[in-house]
């Protein structure tokens, strides 16, 4: 493959597979307790059980997360406006860049999600390049979350030291499912806001078909 490291790409299925067998164990279970609770709301005060039922709706959240390495091996190759458009970026800014990248639209969708709940509401900006750069700069920007001047080159370790042991789930997810891209990631906490540069490989004469 072109854009990312075969071996990256493997050990990926297998987390994807991996995933599968949780999600469908734990599902089953929280199913039953979720049931359980439903019948306790109408013969207990439902305050009390409110708790129990929070966490079944985040357990639930959390699978829902995972999902996204369920079926990351089926990806395709876009047009690099495409994905830019995934992070609201408009039209007129995206006419430089007239490549490919190996992309699957319903990860990055759920991808993009896992960023917002890491750094918050941002906002994206493609910078300009020359039409034969190879890579493509995506910049998201966000409020800062601490008071202090820092800078990352993982999800994981951002997630960890600004969210909290938490959130390193998220960012975990968003490393994986970049590296099997071949994406890298540069964040900065600069005290105003966050800066997340996010460099995509570029690649030119690829059939855009489904793979």
């Amino acid at each position: 493959m072109a854009w990312s490291n075969d071996s990256i790409h493997n050990d990926l299925i297998l987390c994807g597979r991996l995933v599968r067998s949780l999600a469908h164990s734990v599902r089953g279970d929280l199913a039953v307790i979720q049931n359980d609770l439903t019948y306790l709301s109408g013969i207990i005060p439902p305050e009390e059980i409110e708790r129990s039922k929070k966490r079944c709706t985040q357990a639930s959240a959390t699978l829902k997360k995972l999902s996204l390495l369920a079926d990351h091996d089926s990806t395709r190759a876009c047009a690099s406006g495409e994905l830019l458009e995934l992070f609201g970026i408009q039209s007129r800014e995206r006419h430089f860049m007239s490549g490919t990248v190996r992309v699957d639209l319903a990860s990055i969708r759920g991808w993009l999600e896992i960023i917002g709940e890491l750094i918050g509401p941002w906002k994206a900006s493609a910078p300009l390049h020359d039409n034969k750069t190879t890579c493509l700069l995506i910049e998201l920007t966000s409020p800062s979350l601490h008071d202090g001047s820092v800078e990352y080159t993982t999800w994981h370790a951002f997630a960890a030291a600004e969210r909290g042991e938490r959130y390193v789930l998220e960012g975990c997810l968003a490393d994986l499912v970049m590296r099997s891209y071949g994406w890298s990631v540069y964040l900065r906490n600069n005290r105003s806001h966050v800066l997340s540069a996010i460099r995509v490989p570029v690649s030119e004469g690829v059939q855009l078909c489904e793979r």
